[in-house]
């Protein structure tokens, strides 16, 4: 992206913040409605990629998360 002028680049940069803020509290919120279920969002996210068939292998899945493997595989050994 061209950035051509401080003020392009610091309403990106907001915008981001933002966005990045906004995702915390709907996983917190996630988290705590899934508490009752005993799973958190990084569970859910799993689950979900797996219905909607969005990944067939533990690197896809991973990598749509944005983990690692072995993270990845410690979630599904809580999940099970």
């Amino acid at each position: 992206m061209d950035y051509g002028n401080n003020s392009t680049l610091n309403l990106y940069l907001n915008v981001c913040s933002i966005s990045n803020k906004l995702n915390m509290v709907v996983k917190s919120s996630l988290n705590e409605t899934f508490k009752n279920y005993g799973i958190q969002h990084q569970h859910w996210q799993i689950l979900k990629i797996l219905y909607f068939n969005e990944a067939y292998t533990p690197s896809q899945i991973a990598d749509l998360m944005g983990i690692t493997k072995p993270l990845l595989s410690r979630g599904v050994e809580h999940l099970e």
